[in-house]
């Protein structure tokens, strides 16, 4: 395998961690009381219950359902710059790996901004002692990485 499809497939495989990881690794997390929210948390909404009345702690943000569509189509796009010839010659191609990975890491690292919350719920008093976590940022170089490999593919003669 040339150097070109090599780096193609390091940089599919590497949004392929960063998606993995963004369903399974916690996002932020508060030492005392001991709390973690995931990015699905943050994303598709959750909701707890205290003392039998439930309620709602976050809502549906379509800004953070935009990292895993980005990841997806880093994946899709590096696996077929391998396998479609025609796209493998496609310089254009590695700068939008780039861009891809580019606006995942933004939007990873404002993640607790684009939480949706309940109205009476102030969202920067919320989020004051909460930290990101070692998978976030883990993720977030993932994101950056894969993207960098899809436009090395290109720079490499």
């Amino acid at each position: 395998m040339d150097k070109k499809k090599l780096l193609n497939v390091a940089a599919a495989g590497l949004f392929l961690v960063a998606l993995i990881l963004w369903f399974v690794v916690p996002v932020v997390a508060q030492a005392s009381p001991e709390i973690t929210y995931t990015f699905r948390d943050l994303t598709f909404g959750k909701t707890e219950t205290v003392l039998g009345v439930e309620f709602v702690v976050f809502k549906f943000s379509f800004l953070n359902f935009l990292v895993p569509i980005l990841l997806v189509v880093g994946i899709a796009l590096g696996v077929s710059r391998v396998v479609v010839k025609k796209l493998e010659k496609n310089k254009m191609l590695g700068f939008v790996l780039l861009a891809l990975g580019l606006v995942a890491v933004v939007l990873v690292f404002l993640t607790k901004s684009f939480a949706v919350m309940n109205e009476n719920v102030d969202k920067a008093e919320f989020f004051k002692d909460f930290k990101f976590t070692g998978g976030a940022v883990v993720t977030l170089l993932l994101a950056a990485l894969g993207g960098v490999a899809g436009v090395g593919a290109d720079l490499l003669k």
